[in-house]
This record gives structure tokens, sequence and C-alpha cells, in this order.
């Protein structure tokens, strides 16, 4: 029985935030779940690093390092691909096997602060981030300190320990992480409430991929933000125009020209011409500076234009075309 894909491969997704406003005992709850996390990232990563060695290790490595390199497509690449491949596999260098790993050392009390998905994704990141180093991508990966930690928990599906909880009429009114019912920051202004609104249509509307909750420390205290992956482009917030536009930047001006018009906004008014050259005048600048700054240089340009006129005379009248 074939399997076909709810989704097509490389479809637009975007994320949507919320602020968290959890209580002092949900907040020492996720620090802990926070720093279990780190416990299993970092046990994650030294496994990652020692099956990297190991796969460099294997003879069978540096025979697959003298196949020949080719171009995207030809049989030659194609072998030498599979030859990489079968040996990350012989040693469980692969991202499945990491994500394996990370669930099998879900025990004690990690097990309990931890959830499947989201020590499965830490597995995930540990093995990313140590295979980019072993291609060569990065450089080595380091652990993570105990100050910094892991910035966010993050299920791989929307079907983990991270659920969004809404009432009757629709409204969302707290994030489910296992036992905790995390409440949401009451939206203020109105840009807060509209963003609200449109992700209560599009949960409510099955568009809800996965979660995570984000953590980040402000002044010496944690910060909590649910983040929702959502099917579909993400929505236009500001008009994009569709003209060619040229930007020229002077000294004081930028000359701005488009298909249809034509700026010169003044930027810096208190940069004065002098002798060919541009200074800004001594002092502090106040908006009566700038007038007199302005004033000086309409000035003298009317003066230097009236005595070039004066020297050379009144210029002949030019040829008919």
């Amino acid at each position: 029985m074939s399997r076909e894909r709810k989704r097509k491969r490389g479809a637009p997704t975007h994320v949507g935030s919320l602020p968290l406003r959890p209580s002092p005992k949900m907040v020492r709850t996720a620090n802990a779940r926070f720093h279990a996390g780190l416990r299993l990232y970092n046990a994650c990563l030294k496994e990652a690093l020692r099956r990297s060695t190991q796969v460099k290790g294997d003879p069978a490595y540096e025979v697959a390092k003298g196949l020949p390199k080719g171009q995207p497509g030809p049989p030659e690449r194609e072998a030498r691909s599979r030859a990489f491949r079968a040996i990350d596999a012989a040693h469980g260098f692969n991202e499945a096997a990491l994500m394996s790993c990370a669930s099998g050392l879900r025990s004690s009390f990690i097990r309990e602060q931890v959830f499947a998905q989201e020590a499965q994704v830490i597995g995930g990141r540990a093995f990313r981030a140590v295979h980019d180093h072993h291609v060569g991508l990065r450089g080595k990966p380091r652990f993570k300190p105990v100050r910094r930690g892991v910035r966010s928990l993050e299920a791989k599906d929307g079907h983990g320990a991270q659920q969004p909880v809404s009432n009757g009429a629709g409204r969302l009114r707290s994030l489910r992480w296992g036992r905790l019912a995390i409440p949401f920051a009451p939206a203020k202004t109105r840009a807060e409430r509209e963003e609200m609104a449109r992700l209560e249509a599009l949960i409510a509307g099955g568009k809800l991929l996965s979660c995570r909750i984000v953590r980040t420390i402000v002044r010496g205290r944690a910060t909590f933000r649910a983040q929702f992956v959502l099917d579909g482009a993400p929505p236009v917030r500001h008009p994009v125009g569709t003209e060619r536009v040229s930007i020229d930047m002077g000294p004081s001006t930028a000359h701005v020209v488009s298909d249809t018009s034509i700026l010169h906004p003044l930027l810096a008014p208190g940069v004065v011409p002098a002798g060919g050259r541009c200074v800004a005048p001594s002092g502090s600048w106040t908006a009566s500076t700038g007038r007199a700054a302005r004033a000086a240089s309409t000035t003298s340009a009317a003066t230097r234009q009236a005595a070039a006129i004066g020297t050379s005379g009144p210029a002949p009248p030019s040829a008919p075309r």
C-alpha cells in the first residue's frame, strides 16, 4: 500500500509567535526542562562526535574518498555517495540513528523532563552540527554551557507534547506542555490582537504543523514565547512595490529616481559646502543651525552664480536646432 505525501516537498511555511505568561512555579518547571534538554544535547553531541571519529577511522572511508567525484548526476558521483552512506550507516552516523540514540538516553530525571519528540529533535540538532563539521562546512561544535543552555524545545509535528488550547469560541487560552498549561499573555495593542486572531483562524483550520517554546534571558530573568510552525506562505504586512529604483547618496542629499518620480530628500542639513568641500559646522546641531546652514548654502550658491554671470557677461544665444 503506497503512502501519499500530505504536503508537497518544499511547500512554504511560516512561523507565528505569541508571548507566554507563566507563573513563578511554571517558570521553575520550564527551567528544569530546559536544563534537562541541555544535558541531553551535550550527551548526543558527544556521541555524534565519537561516531564521526569512527567513520573517519574506517579504512573504507579512505577508499571512498579516492573514488572519482565527477559532476552531480553521473554514475561515478552516485557510486561515491553510496559508498559514504554505507559507511555512515555501518557506524550509525545519520540523523535517524542519532534521534534513536537521544530517545535511548531518556532515563532517570531526563525522562520526566524531556518528552519523546523533543528528545528526537535535540538528537537531530546534534547530528546536523557534527555532520557540517564532518564534511568541512563549519568548525567543530562545542558543548553548550549551563549559563547559556538550549534556546528552544521543539516537537516534530502537531501531535507532540506541546499543544495550543482553545476555548469553545476558538480563542487561544494556553499552551499545554505535558501537565503544564501556560497561559498566553493578553494582547494589548491592535497589532497583537490582529496577530492572535490570525493565528486562531489558522490553527482552527488545521494549518498547525508543530510547536516550540523559546526561552530568552532578559536582565537575568527567563521569558518564554510559543512559536507555531504553520502551513502556507507568510502574510504580506506591507505593500511591496514593483518599480525600479536608483539611489545616489550624496554628502547631505540623497537622489532617488524611480519609474514614476524623482526625489531629493535632505538627510544632513548641517553639512555645508565650503570651497568645493563639505564640512560640518562646529558645535552641536540644532534646528536653527540647520536652517542657517541651508540659508547660507542657498545664498552662497546664488552669489557664485551672479559673480560668474557678471564676469563672463551674458551667454550668447544658442544656435537654432
